[in-house]
């Protein structure tokens, strides 16, 4: 279950975006975290996933594993927030060392 909700809050690049405000082309990393947390959670597993290689849909039999306690505060907008702030500028420094 960890692992899938990282996965769920990872995001992803969207390439050749058009940017309405300065109508430009531009890469745009999209994300998507919880904002306020529920007091009664309800997870809707992805079982089907599409196989390219055979044009057919396939069934995930994967064994899903749910902790008794599930802490959500890594996944909540303000802290994926926060671990941007961090990565980007630790990655600032970096380059100004380099």
């Amino acid at each position: 279950m960890h692992d899938s909700l990282k996965k769920f809050v990872a995001g992803e690049i969207i390439s050749d975006y058009h940017c309405e405000s300065c109508c430009k082309r531009v890469d745009l990393e999209k994300k998507v975290t919880i904002n306020k947390l529920p007091n009664i959670l309800i997870v809707h597993l992805q079982r089907i996933i599409f196989d390219y290689d055979t044009l057919r849909n396939l069934k995930l039999n994967d064994r899903v594993e749910f902790p008794c306690v599930l802490n959500l505060k890594e996944f909540t907008t303000e802290e994926v927030l926060k671990k941007d702030k961090a990565s980007s500028q630790l990655a600032k420094r970096k380059n100004q060392q380099d």
